[in-house]
């Protein structure tokens, strides 16, 4: 499992991002987290009750989605991006209005 400071992924599905996106989950965690992302806001994801979907605006890939769930183990709490992909025309509304 991937990991920055209290972010976490599986590897094998930041590679898949990797494949189908041309970024894998580390570098959307810097995108979002770290560097670049002028501005996300949080949603709830009404298919998935325990994840939460930040939608950003990156300088690198416009808008993104990243869903995420707060998960904890033997050494504490992190959260867990699952993946991401470009936001769709619904998400970017989201984000304008919200």
């Amino acid at each position: 499992m991937g990991n920055r400071d209290h972010y976490h992924w599986d590897d094998e599905k930041s590679e898949t991002a990797r494949i189908e996106h041309g970024v894998d989950l580390a570098e959307i965690c810097d995108l979002v987290f770290f560097t670049e992302s002028t501005r996300w806001d949080v949603f709830e994801n009404p298919r998935y009750p325990d994840q939460y979907r930040i939608v950003a605006k990156t300088k690198k890939l416009g808008f993104i989605t990243v869903p995420m769930e707060d998960k904890s183990d033997d050494y504490g709490t992190f959260i867990k991006i699952i993946t991401w992909w470009p936001s769709s025309p619904n998400e970017k509304r989201k984000f304008n209005n919200g």
